[in-house]
């Protein structure tokens, strides 16, 4: 990070920046799949030196968009009458998240496994089917099928308990605070959403669900429903 009023050699990173009469293109050229004219959480928002034909001068790089970072995942939860249960999540990354996981595809399935359990938080599955998507797009679809001998929490007598979604949609847990004295700082700008449909067996119906909640502050917004739907004998969360 660059103080303008402290002088000091800290640059490490080169990157090219096209000038152009509106906006200039701003291109990583350290790495071969970034998208082109989108600078990483790693040089964007911060200030470069470029240098002209009059000599250096400081200029800040673009400010990411949560746009730009978007985590899309849309998951059918087959449940049959033992509690076993097939899974496909259809999941549409861009930005941060596509270099994510265009990282993971290039490790081997038993990383990639442990990444999706342990990083994204995947229910602990028993079989995992990982798809990956064309690199050449802007989003980037991963297609995750899952097996699993029991996808309930827990049960007590002829009840079952399940999560409202196959994995973490946050995967740090932010405690309350009445006084808060620190920033709590977000990498980058995001945008994730989430459509889980739980599919029940013959006979089986709804008790309770989740109480729909929404939020919203001056640099974001949260929302979410839980609703069933008794024709199709389909949990929406």
């Amino acid at each position: 990070w660059i103080d303008p009023e402290f002088p000091n050699d800290i640059f490490n990173h080169q990157i090219l920046m096209v000038p152009l009469d509106g906006d200039s293109i701003w291109l990583e050229c350290t790495s071969n799949y970034n998208d082109f004219n989108h600078l990483s959480s790693f040089t964007e928002n911060r200030y470069a030196l470029i240098l002209t034909e009059t000599g250096g001068k400081l200029v800040k790089t673009p400010l990411g968009k949560a746009g730009k970072n978007q985590w899309k995942a849309s998951s059918s939860v087959m449940i049959n009458p033992d509690g076993t249960a097939s899974s496909e999540t259809l999941l549409d990354v861009s930005g941060e998240y596509k270099y994510e996981m265009m990282n993971l595809n290039m490790e081997s399935k038993d990383i990639q496994r442990t990444h999706m359990i342990n990083q994204v938080g995947f229910i602990h599955p028993d079989g995992m089917e990982i798809q990956f998507g064309d690199r050449a797009k802007e989003t980037y679809r991963m297609v995750v099928k899952t097996n699993t001998e029991k996808i309930f929490d827990f049960k007590a007598g002829n009840k079952l308990f399940l999560k409202t979604r196959l994995y973490k949609i946050w995967s740090l847990k932010l405690e309350p605070q009445a006084k808060r004295e620190f920033d709590y700082l977000i990498r980058h700008p995001l945008s994730k959403s989430d459509t889980t449909v739980f599919v029940l067996p013959e006979g089986w119906t709804v008790e309770a669900l989740p109480k729909s909640k929404a939020a919203s502050f001056p640099l974001g917004r949260f929302e979410s429903k839980y609703w069933y739907d008794e024709s199709k004998r389909a949990v929406f969360s």
